[in-house]
């Protein structure tokens, strides 16, 4: 009666130990799933702060050559400018000359109808 009281605790046992295995491999399932969808979360955001830098740097790549670029219109367009402007200072000072001449021949000739 003993023997079989202790056969009937070891079969419970038995059976509580093969129900707690059964629950721990659940839990572990569970376990290594959670972490396969976190590996894969921090696998993709790695891939779009990625992404992201590379679309940062690109912008800020294409600013620089914007910047270079408008720069260098920049500076032709002064250049041009500047160039215009001394044309336009020789064209004043060759038309001062013309008038200070004109108006030295006017004089002369004034002078002589005063004489």
């Amino acid at each position: 009666l003993v023997i079989q009281r202790l056969q009937k605790q070891v079969k419970a046992t038995e059976q509580e130990n093969i129900e707690m295995k059964r629950k721990l491999e659940e839990v572990l399932n569970a376990l290594a799933t959670l972490k396969a969808a976190s590996d894969q979360r921090e696998s993709d955001l790695l891939k779009k702060m990625t992404e992201m830098k590379d679309t940062i740097d690109i912008m800020a790549e294409n600013a620089r050559e914007d910047r270079c670029r408008l720069v260098d219109e920049f500076e032709k367009e002064r250049a041009r400018i500047r160039s215009k402007m001394r044309d336009v200072d020789e064209l004043l000072e060759e038309q001062r000359q013309e008038l200070t001449t004109m108006f030295d021949k006017k004089l002369s000739l004034q002078d002589i109808e005063f004489h």
